[in-house]
């Protein structure tokens, strides 16, 4: 005699419901640990400088774990993903504030996975 809760398509809908609790499960955490990565990035940039200072690019680049490089390709994006500021001698200069509000541009947490 067959239980009316094991036939195939009940086990095959239990068995989507696992994996997709666990890929919630994954999500979640990886949302923790990038709230944790932001947290950390702000904490650092209050001891670097003052919100009304200005960053070099490599301080910025530290500050955000990418290259150089990768700032430099950036600013040539219309509009630049990062706002910044060249001086009259031509070097790179970013505002504290634009590096804060990029960083909260890429936040992802909890409460945005909810509601998606």
């Amino acid at each position: 005699m067959k239980s009316r809760f094991t036939d195939n398509p009940t086990v095959a809908l239990i068995g989507r419901i696992v994996v997709l609790e666990e890929l919630v499960e994954k999500l979640l955490e990886r949302a923790d640990q990038q709230d944790h990565r932001s947290r950390q990035i702000e904490s650092r940039l209050e001891r670097v400088v003052s919100r009304s200072q200005l960053m070099t690019e490599r301080q910025a680049a530290e500050l955000l774990d990418v290259s150089i490089e990768s700032m430099a390709k950036w600013r040539k994006e219309r509009p630049a993903r990062i706002p910044f500021i060249r001086t009259e001698g031509g070097q790179i200069r970013y505002r504290v504030e634009a590096i804060e509000s990029y960083l909260q541009s890429r936040e992802r947490g909890k409460s945005a996975l909810r509601a998606a």
